[in-house]
């Protein structure tokens, strides 16, 4: 063991848990690799206790031993639960006001968390209306644990940070912060500004909006990514097999024009704690990258002491940034925050409630006073009654009228008044509208206008059709009762509404793996397409995929579909994909139709662990998108 102050350095688990149980020791877990470096922890305080501390763990694990260091040293209690399942067989008592999951990365999956924020979120229904505050610990191994654990015990005697807010976003605006916040948006994000803000700098408080994936969100001309060389070598060294990051493969980022010595790793990031407001940032171990690439993994091993952000695909709204910064302004514990989002996001229905937490969830960080009973009573009430001007509208959008029949032409039309640019498909619509005798070759060539059309949009960049339609209707976000049809997790749908051109409202559903799985009109014609495909891809080889199109409960309502098959993304140049056809099926009828096509993965396709393979299919002018993601590697592994 070695020592610098009250910090400890330990070599094997037995003196490390004997240390973490003492409320005045401040252990850290080093059995294989170098000494970390503690200078910037400062010397932390005598812990205090943590009123109704439930601590949860994988039973026959590791880290049990750790969870019960930690429940004797807040005077907490130690519940183990079964591997797998976590959600499903916690039970909290009454009395329980924090719950901190602690878990080795392969112990809790995405599923796992998800079921847990959805079972502790259920306890707002019993007296007192209080959510337990929850936080999750999760790390590869014990020694990055131990780490993780150490900066939340340290969390406000670390140096001073140069600002106590920053906020990240390359989208014009920016959230409203309080006075000294540092605000960089649009143009002003660049990998220069960042790395001086909080690499250079440091932050107690950072909050980053943009686009992003599970190991990487996009800032102009730079990415925060959770890759490093270290990750990179740990995961060519398995060979596993499976995908991974463009730059495990290639050695330069996914995003085009930005190299590795432009990107910023999050590991480096100088923050106390991160917020991404980014689609899918918060993932503990599963997902379609593997572990080592994570932003959570990296944010765990780097230098925040707590990460929150979305499970699911985020919509990025200013509300979230808002409410982060002004709750820890104000002293407000990270438990408490994250509850606090979640409830926004169920009220104004613009993100489902599956913000989590990394990090001790009774944590107030950066040295902020601890808010008083009468203020966290106060913040919740604010946070589940406001309603934000930008997603008012989606919060109380008419629904009468969703689902109404519409002509051919008026559901074509929709697509050209959603944002849809396409002359062809002008051209076509208007000669249908100005027809009193229906047409169906004409119907025919619009439709293949559209799925034309519609095929070069989704190609050429990295959105899909809701991001069309969704600046253009009225949108409000819910849980499916429905799964996922590849994988059976929870999906997200997105509901549009037009309480004027209700033929134009419609849905889109999203897995949290899978990703977009589905996108339909209000009154769908057929059920989720089912597309097979391999998980991985290879380049040089022939791929055969099939989707099965299924009818709806009434059948076949034409005797025409326009059917194609595309790749999403604009990354997807090296793929060989058939044109669209047409495909014949008998009206009324309720056989599926079970198409297959042939592509070809060129040598110079994109090594990436997240594409996607899309069909579309359009009936009698609606239009229907199925998807299922998939990775192409550089050859076999």
């Amino acid at each position: 063991m070695t020592q610098t102050s009250m910090l400890s350095q330990h070599h094997d688990l037995d003196t490390y848990v004997r240390e973490l149980a003492d409320p005045d020791s401040f252990p850290v877990l080093r059995s294989r690799s170098a000494p970390v470096d503690v200078t910037s922890l400062g010397t932390p305080d005598r812990s205090r206790p943590v009123a109704d501390l439930r601590v949860v763990c994988v039973s026959a694990s590791p880290v049990a031993r750790v969870a019960e260091a930690l429940a004797a040293r807040f005077g907490g209690t130690v519940i183990t639960l079964p591997a797998g399942g976590l959600g499903e067989h916690l039970v909290l008592d009454d009395q329980a006001a924090h719950v901190l999951v602690i878990a080795l990365a392969d112990e809790v999956s995405v599923d796992d968390a998800l079921a847990v924020v959805d079972r502790v979120n259920a306890y707002r229904d019993r007296p007192g209306g209080r959510v337990p505050r929850l936080g999750f610990l999760t790390a590869g191994d014990l020694d990055q644990l131990s780490w993780l654990i150490l900066k939340n015990l340290a969390s406000g005697h670390r140096e001073p940070a140069s600002r106590k807010h920053v906020f990240l976003s390359p989208f014009p605006n920016g959230p409203l912060l309080s006075a000294g916040a540092l605000v960089l948006s649009g143009a002003q994000v660049t990998r220069e500004s960042v790395h001086q803000a909080v690499v250079a700098g440091s932050a107690t408080f950072l909050s980053i909006t943009s686009s992003g994936r599970e190991h990487a969100v996009l800032l102009n001309d730079t990415v925060l990514c959770g890759s490093d060389h270290e990750s990179r070598r740990q995961w060519l060294e398995l060979g596993t097999g499976g995908g991974a990051p463009h730059c495990a493969f290639e050695g330069t980022c996914f995003l085009p024009g930005v190299s590795l010595d432009d990107v910023i790793e999050a590991r480096s990031v100088r923050a106390e704690v991160v917020f991404t407001n980014s689609c899918l940032s918060w993932r503990p171990h599963s997902g379609r990258a593997p572990r080592q690439f994570l932003l959570t993994n990296a944010l765990s091993s780097g230098y925040a002491a707590a990460a929150i952000g979305p499970m699911f695909p985020s919509h990025t709204t200013d509300w979230a940034t808002e409410t982060f910064h002004r709750l820890c302004d104000a002293g407000v514990p990270l438990g408490e925050v994250v509850a606090a989002l979640n409830g926004r996001a169920r009220e104004t229905g613009t993100e489902l409630p599956y913000f989590a937490l990394l990090g001790f969830p009774w944590l107030v960080a950066g040295g902020v006073a601890p808010a008083d009973e009468a203020t966290l009573r106060r913040w919740a009430a604010d946070a589940a009654r406001s309603a934000d001007p930008d997603v008012a509208p989606a919060a109380t959008a008419p629904t009468s009228g969703y689902g109404t029949a519409a002509t051919p032409q008026q559901l074509l039309r929709s697509l050209l008044d959603l944002g849809l640019n396409s002359t062809a498909l002008e051209t076509c619509v208007a000669e249908l509208e100005a027809r009193s005798v229906p047409d169906p070759d004409l119907l025919a060539r619009a439709q293949m206008a559209a799925a034309a059309e519609l095929i070069d949009y989704t190609s050429a960049t990295y959105s899909g059709f809701d991001s069309i339609w969704e600046p253009v209707l009225a949108t409000r976000t819910h849980a499916s009762r429905t799964p996922c049809p590849y994988c059976d997790a929870t999906v997200e749908e997105l509901v549009g509404t037009s309480p004027d051109r209700p033929w134009t409202s419609r849905t889109a559903a999203f897995c949290h793996r899978c990703s977009h799985v589905w996108d339909a009109p209000a009154d769908p014609q057929l059920q989720v397409p089912l597309i097979d495909i391999p998980e991985v891809w290879h380049r040089g080889e022939d791929v055969r995929g099939t989707v099965r199109l299924r009818p709806g409960a009434d059948g076949w309502r034409t005797d025409r579909l326009t059917v194609g098959w595309f790749l999403h993304g604009q990354y997807f140049q090296g793929v060989d994909v058939p044109d669209p056809g047409e495909v014949r099926v008998t009206p009324g009828s309720t056989d599926d139709v079970l198409l297959s096509a042939q592509m070809h993965v060129n040598n110079d396709a994109f090594p990436y662990h997240q594409h996607f393979c899309r069909v579309i299919v359009i009936a009698s002018g609606a239009v229907h998108l199925g998807g299922r993601a998939f990775a192409i590697v550089p050859e076999e592994r």
